[in-house]
């Protein structure tokens, strides 16, 4: 995956891997809800989880993540429990920069 030239984009990349088994490159349910622990997503968190690992999902990418993280932080976090790569979450993805950074900011609070 090419990794924007963001700041705040690659420190939440560095913050994923540090939680992805070696050369996998994904987190699993434990390692996703241990990565929103460190970023003290809260509820927010358990909702990120719920919409990520649908179905018979067992791994998440960096990018369904951050997909997921920008669109949960962007106020898009009622009951929609819609998966990653879908709807509102492609827009996430097209978003300018700022909204990573603020994604970012508002999950190291």
């Amino acid at each position: 995956m090419a990794l924007s030239s963001d700041p705040y984009e690659q420190k939440l990349y560095h913050m994923f891997q540090a939680h992805s088994s070696p050369g996998n490159g994904a987190l699993d349910r434990d390692a996703l809800v241990k990565l929103c622990h460190t970023l003290e997503l809260k509820e927010r968190g358990h909702l990120l989880v719920k919409c990520l690992m649908t179905g018979s999902k067992t791994h998440v990418s960096f990018r369904e993540f951050r997909e997921g993280l920008l669109h949960i932080l962007g106020g898009n976090d009622g009951s929609s429990t819609q998966p990653a790569g879908t709807g509102d979450l492609d827009a996430a993805a097209t978003s300018p920069s700022t909204r990573s950074r603020k994604a970012y900011e508002e999950s190291v609070q």
